[in-house]
C-alpha cells in the first residue's frame, strides 16, 4: 500500500532524511592539435553545434558549467557569446542543414567575456542549470560576436565523426543568430571540453536511498522505477511543499 506525504523540507529530519548533491567534471577528448574553429568559432559573428554522446558523458545530472582548453594564451574580445544545450537522438549531424533549431534548445549562459587569455581549462559557468537525462545525446550550441580576431589555433582539439557544424562571417550577424540555420559546415573536430555535473540529489528515508531526477526542477521519478512524485509535482528547493510516494519504504 502506497502511502503519500505531503511535508516541508524541514521535515525531511522528522523522517530521518537527507538530500545530498554532488558535483563531478566529466572531461571529453585529450587531441594534442589546436584550432579555435569548432568551440567558439572565427571570424566577427559565428555559430557552432557539437554533438557528445551519452556514454562520452558517463552520467546523468545537472549541467552547471562548459570549458574548453586554452593551448596558446590569445585573448579575443567578445561583444556577445550565448551557450545553449539540448538533447537530441543524433549521434552525427548528417549533413550542414541537420543542425537543432533555436525551439529545440535551452539558453544556459549569456555574456561578453575575453576568451583565451590564459592557457589551461577556461570555464563558463552557467546562469542556469541544464538537466541531463544521462541517455539522450547532448548539444552544445554557442553563438559569438566579437570585435577582434585572435590569433588562431588556440584550443586543444579532436576528431572524431561529423559531430561538429561550425558557421563564421566577418560582416553578417545572421551568423551568429541562433534562429538562423543557414550557411553550416560539417566537421569531425570538436575542441576537448569539460562539463562540470551536479549529480542528481540523493533522498534517504528510513534508511532507504532514491536518486531524484527532474525536470525543470521538478521531481518526476528515482531509481528502480518507483516513483515519488508527478511532473506535477513540486520543486525540491528550499522550504517547498514536495510529495513524496515510496511504496511501504515509509512503514
Amino acid at each position: 500500500m502506497k502511502k503519500t506525504l505531503f511535508i516541508l523540507l524541514q521535515a525531511l529530519l522528522m523522517l530521518c532524511s537527507t538530500v545530498r548533491a554532488e558535483s563531478s567534471y566529466v572531461t571529453i577528448g585529450d587531441g594534442t592539435y589546436s584550432t579555435d574553429l569548432y568551440g567558439y568559432g572565427t571570424g566577427y559573428y559565428s555559430t557552432t553545434q557539437t554533438i557528445y554522446t551519452a556514454e562520452e558523458i558517463g552520467q546523468a545530472g545537472y549541467i552547471t558549467a562548459l570549458a574548453y582548453n586554452v593551448a596558446t594564451a590569445s585573448a579575443k574580445r567578445t561583444t556577445k557569446l550565448e551557450i545553449y544545450l539540448g538533447l537530441t537522438s543524433k549521434n552525427v549531424f548528417e549533413n550542414a542543414e541537420d543542425g537543432l533549431s533555436a525551439d529545440e534548445l535551452t539558453l544556459v549562459y549569456s555574456g561578453n567575456p575575453t576568451l583565451g587569455n590564459y592557457t589551461g581549462w577556461m570555464d563558463h559557468i552557467f546562469q542556469t542549470k541544464f538537466s541531463f537525462d544521462g541517455t539522450s545525446n547532448l548539444v552544445v550550441v554557442i553563438c559569438r560576436e566579437s570585435t577582434a580576431i585572435a590569433s588562431p589555433n588556440c584550443y586543444y582539439s579532436f576528431g572524431t565523426g561529423n559531430k561538429n557544424l561550425y558557421r563564421y562571417d566577418y560582416s553578417s550577424q545572421n551568423y551568429s543568430d541562433i534562429e538562423n540555420l543557414d550557411g553550416y559546415n560539417t566537421s569531425s573536430g570538436r575542441q576537448n571540453t569539460r562539463f562540470k555535473i551536479e549529480l542528481y540529489p540523493t533522498i534517504t528515508v528510513n534508511n532507504i536511498k532514491y536518486t531524484v531526477t527532474s525536470e525543470e526542477n521538478k521531481i518526476v521519478s528515482v531509481d528502480e522505477g518507483i516513483e515519488i512524485a508527478g511532473t506535477d509535482g513540486y520543486a525540491l528547493v528550499g522550504k517547498v511543499l514536495i510529495e513524496i510516494v515510496v511504496g511501504l519504504a515509509l512503514h
